[in-house]
């Protein structure tokens, strides 16, 4: 096993070099610290992250091969801090070759962000997540690339964080306008609450969500009011311990994914490590829908190194529709350029 995933990624890095053309990854090279330094940019950093993955979805009605997707993905991250300001970027560049053509140029993040003491100031495109959930998303502004990256909004915010607590205002734009945001978020000694307060689309929405930790437990949740029209979405969890692993069961009224549509449902996931570079993680899901009740059950395995991981995984959806197998193999590197 060991010399076939020596194998694997000895080809599989020979496809780096090509994949780093493609995206123009030498823009991300660092530069010699006194070259970098006559430059004005020793406060420049950046991270790399590229990803192959293959998907085959077996199905004996369609020919052989004719169900496999193939994808080139890659997340690079520059951060500039010339204090008290700092710059950052992110793109997520990538392209799925399948029945059609997916292209994704992956813009996530470009925004500056100014630091005040206690008030941090930023403008641009930023990602704005709000939920408490880990296996299911019951409310989110942002939107979602075709290869279902969560994107940044274009806006100014203003976020003022005395000692436990953090107040944050935002002006943000979507597809419909520009629209408010209000937050209040406060630290205790075992919890911490959040209230949301927000107007996208003209539909003024309010959210209260949470984490406790109980013993060896943590108990968290989040509640959402939409109106015009009125609309509850919510989802409860709890996460602890088992053995070196975790294990979370979570239900509620939520989206399974980023870019799904809200249903009733019920998940649960465990993660296990197998030794310090391998783990194996289960996740199952219930959803019940008005018209049926369906499904989906996954099993992966992950391993690697500081700069290679290989995962693969196998899932399937089950329903009153015929089963839905899918099997999944990735690779994944970080270069230091």
């Amino acid at each position: 096993m060991l010399a076939l995933w020596r194998k694997v990624e000895g080809l599989a890095k020979l496809l780096v070099a090509r994949w780093l053309l493609l995206c123009g990854l030498l823009l991300a090279c660092p530069l010699p610290p006194a070259q970098a330094q006559s430059l004005g940019l020793a406060g420049l950093q950046t991270k790399v992250e590229l990803d192959f993955s293959s998907a085959l979805a077996p199905n004996a009605a369609l020919p052989l091969g004719s169900g496999v997707n193939w994808m080139l993905a890659s997340r690079l991250e520059f951060d500039y801090t010339l204090k008290p300001l700092q710059l950052n970027v992110v793109l997520q560049p990538g392209l799925e070759f399948g029945q059609p053509v997916i292209t994704d140029t992956g813009l996530s993040e470009a925004y500056g962000l100014l630091r005040l003491d206690t008030l941090d100031l930023s403008a641009g495109v930023e990602r704005i997540p709000l939920e408490y959930a880990r296996l299911s998303l019951p409310y989110s502004l942002e939107p979602v690339s075709p290869l279902g990256n969560r994107l940044g909004l274009l806006g100014i915010r203003a976020s003022w964080n005395p000692q436990n607590t953090r107040l944050r205002l935002g002006l943000l734009q979507n597809a419909q306008g520009w629209f408010g945001l209000l937050s209040l978020r406060r630290e205790f000694d075992t919890f911490e609450l959040e209230a949301q307060a927000l107007t996208p689309s003209g539909r003024p929405t309010f959210g209260l969500g949470g984490s406790a930790t109980i013993e060896n437990l943590v108990l968290y949740g989040e509640v959402w009011a939409l109106t015009n029209p009125a609309e509850w979405r919510y989802a409860l969890g709890l996460s602890g311990s088992l053995g070196d692993g975790l294990w979370t069961l979570e239900g509620g009224n939520a989206a399974p994914a980023a870019g799904q549509a809200v249903r009733h449902l019920l998940a649960g996931q465990i993660t296990l490590p197998q030794d310090q570079d391998s783990s194996w993680n289960l996740l199952a899901q219930l959803w019940f829908d008005p018209d049926a009740l369906r499904g989906q059950l996954g099993l992966g395995f992950t391993t690697g190194s500081s700069d290679t991981q290989l995962s693969v995984s196998a899932g399937a959806q089950i329903g009153p529709q015929p089963p839905a197998l899918t099997l999944k193999i990735a690779l994944s590197f970080f270069p230091s350029l």
